[in-house]
């Protein structure tokens, strides 16, 4: 796949606006880690929205077979 090398780029490429801009390397490498974080939680969750619902695959445990993560009512949600 093409996704890590584009979030690597992506982190990069930030990362050395940010020291052109004139910030200190300690913030640019904030900025590289924080798009790599961004995108490694994004592409971990990402895939969990396509397991068959109702089997044991699901990501998250459903309390019946008829619940999906997409008709999930934010605000029934509670975040840990």
């Amino acid at each position: 796949g093409f996704f890590v090398p584009a979030v690597m780029v992506v982190a990069f490429v930030a990362a050395v606006v940010w020291l052109i801009a004139g910030k200190d390397f300690s913030f640019a490498l904030r900025i590289f880690v924080s798009v790599l974080v961004i995108a490694c939680i994004t592409f971990i969750n990402h895939p969990t929205l396509y397991f068959p619902h109702g089997t044991s695959h699901n990501a998250i445990p459903f309390p019946n077979n008829n619940t999906s993560i997409a008709s999930l009512n934010p605000s029934n949600l509670q975040v840990l």
